[in-house]
Formats: C-alpha cells, structure tokens, sequence
C-alpha cells in the first residue's frame, strides 16, 4: 500500500489512486451528520448556480452550504453540523456547496475512487479501505491559503495513515491541533456566529459513526451516500 498526504485544494487534479477528500471544519463533518439524521444522499456541487438549478429542477432538494464560511442566500442551511443535528432530514436529498470540501470533491477528476473524509467516520474510513487490497490512497487535506489555515485538516490526514498503518495516534495532541488551528479560533470565537462552539465539538467526536461515505459520479452529478461498515 502507498499513501499519499496531499494539501491544498488548489491541486485537486494531482489526486490519484483512492482518494479520501478531508474537510474536517466543516463541510464533512456536516455531511456525516446529515447522513444521521437521514439524508438519502448527498449531491456535492461547486456553483451556487448548479445547486439553485437542482432545486429548481427537484423541489424538495435540501440546500447546504456557505461562501467563506457564512450561510448563502437563498440556501435552507448554512454548512453546520450543529444544524444538521436538530434537523430531521429522513429520505431528503441534499444538495452541498462549500469553499473547500465541495471544490475538491468536483476538481480531484483522475482517482478511481472517491471517500469524503472527517474525524467523524475516520475509523470506519479506514477500515474500509483496509477490507479492500489497494496499492494507492491519497488523503487530501483541504483549505486554501497557508499550510495554518486546514492544520485540522492536516491533523485528520495524519491520523487516518495512523490507522491505514495500525500505528498509535496521539488523540489528545491531534485535538489540540485542531483547537489551535485557525478554524478551531473561528468556532470558539464570540464574534463569529457562522461557526460555533457546537460545530467545533461535533467535529472533534472521533469514530463516532460506523459508516464511510463514498462518492459516485452519476448524470455528471457527485453523489455521496453513506455505507455502513461491519465491524
């Protein structure tokens, strides 16, 4: 097995092999959590055009996500765990746009196979790929701008190798890379009120769901859906 750490979502089109697409803060966490909450499946898009066409097109389509960060006009949802966790979402389709973690999952073009990727389902990620012989997985950390600005992100890359690899992981050391990541002071800041305390703490439930969420290219369409895996 050959694993790949890639960073940055500028170079999407440089992931190959099985790709895990990493976005922890937050866009997929919040998938995970729509998944919980009942999402059928999810359609990741990376215009607001594209989504507001679906809707169109599809009526009862559910709307989330955000443009640097904050809730788009027009949309049912911002890209928040915390709201995916109140709301009951059973046999909906979604539809996700975000800055990073949607971009990366519609550009990274030349894989064979394709995982969102968070702290959430990072166990069940991993065992998962562990249950089928690959030779080459990527795990694409996202974010845009300095290394600083996705070191959450980074931190969850590292720890599914860890687990790929059946090494020890230090947990409370990758949870204080995330709390002191730029997203993490983002969260816990007062002053912001489009990422919160809450998002943040859903994000850091390590392995809480047993389920990977593999993508699939349909009708030119990324779909995501939720696969349970067996212990």
């Amino acid at each position: 097995m050959i694993i790949t750490q890639l960073h940055g979502r500028d170079i999407a089109e440089k992931a190959t092999g099985c790709v895990v697409v990493i976005d922890v803060l937050r866009a997929f966490t919040t998938a995970a959590y729509a998944f919980v909450q009942g999402a059928a499946e999810i359609f990741i898009v990376s215009t607001t055009e594209e989504a507001f066409s679906l809707k169109e097109k599809y009526k009862d389509f559910v709307l989330v996500g955000e443009v640097a960060g904050k809730i788009i006009e027009g949309f049912d949802f911002g890209n928040s765990p915390e709201q995916m966790e109140k709301t009951d979402l059973s046999r909906k389709r979604l539809v996700l746009g975000t800055g990073s973690g949607a971009q990366a999952v519609v550009k990274s073009v030349n894989v064979e196979e394709k995982f969102l990727g968070s702290f959430v389902v990072a166990e069940a990620t991993a065992a998962h790929l562990l249950g089928i012989p690959r030779k080459q997985i990527t795990l694409f950390s996202l974010g845009a701008g300095t290394h600083e600005s996705f070191e959450e992100d980074i931190a969850c890359g590292e720890y599914l190798e860890d687990l790929l690899l059946k090494r020890t992981s230090n947990i409370p050391l990758l949870k204080e890379r995330v709390i002191q990541s730029a997203g993490g002071k983002q969260a816990l800041d007062p002053l912001i009120n489009w990422k919160t305390p809450r998002d943040f703490e859903l994000a850091l439930q390590f392995n809480r769901f047993d389920f990977v969420m593999p993508v699939r290219k349909e009708n030119g369409l990324w779909i995501a859906s939720a696969l349970p895996v067996k212990n």
